[in-house]
């Protein structure tokens, strides 16, 4: 069975034509999503984003690469069957669990990370 074999993040951003996007507190808003991409050894390749209004990207990039540490080696069938516990131990990381994981910066991660695995 395939195995997780690389995961990246990276911000993606782009700015809007005048005045689109805005509202009262956002006057000048540039949308943006951090990006998740699970390689598997046996070349399957799942993405996952998050959105954003750019400020903070970087963060939640970062967050990502923290999270997925347990996921690399994993066998893609396994974590298939027992994705909810994986999801919980993933946004239970012990040294940053104090930051999330139901809100913020870990909850886009999470977001990010769990779509890429959908995805795969």
């Amino acid at each position: 069975m395939p195995a997780i074999r690389k995961i990246e993040s990276w911000p993606v951003s782009f700015a809007l034509p005048g005045g689109a996007g805005s509202d009262a507190v956002h006057t000048d808003p540039e949308y943006g999503y951090a990006v998740t991409r699970i390689t598997t050894d046996g070349g399957d390749i799942g993405y996952g984003i998050s959105f954003t209004l750019v400020g903070g990207t970087e963060l939640v990039c970062r967050a990502i690469e923290l999270l997925c540490d347990p996921l690399l080696g994993y066998d893609v069938e396994l974590l298939r069957s027992r994705f909810g516990q994986v999801q919980r131990q993933i946004a239970e990381h012990p040294r940053i669990r104090w930051l999330g994981p139901h809100k913020g910066v870990i909850h886009l991660a999470l977001r990010s990370i769990t779509n890429a695995c959908f995805d795969l």
